[in-house]
């Protein structure tokens, strides 16, 4: 079965889903490349549907967190 992670890209911080496959991936948000194996993984789920339900669900509570200050 496929895997998809949810990682934070180690320039910019950005939240992203995508493929396990890959070793290596470019930030959709600062364009640059970085190790999967090396950045900080979130979750780890059996479809994209779930990966991306997690990743907008976890930038939403991160964009309250700093909306209350914290």
């Amino acid at each position: 079965m496929a895997r998809y992670l949810v990682a934070v890209c180690p320039y910019c911080g950005e939240i992203q889903a995508f493929s396990g496959r890959y070793k290596r991936k470019r930030c959709v948000r600062c364009g640059r490349f970085f190790m999967v194996s090396s950045a900080k993984i979130l979750g780890e789920f059996d479809n994209a549907y779930r990966a991306s339900e997690f990743t907008r669900h976890y930038k939403l509570r991160r964009a309250e967190g700093d909306e209350r200050g914290g």
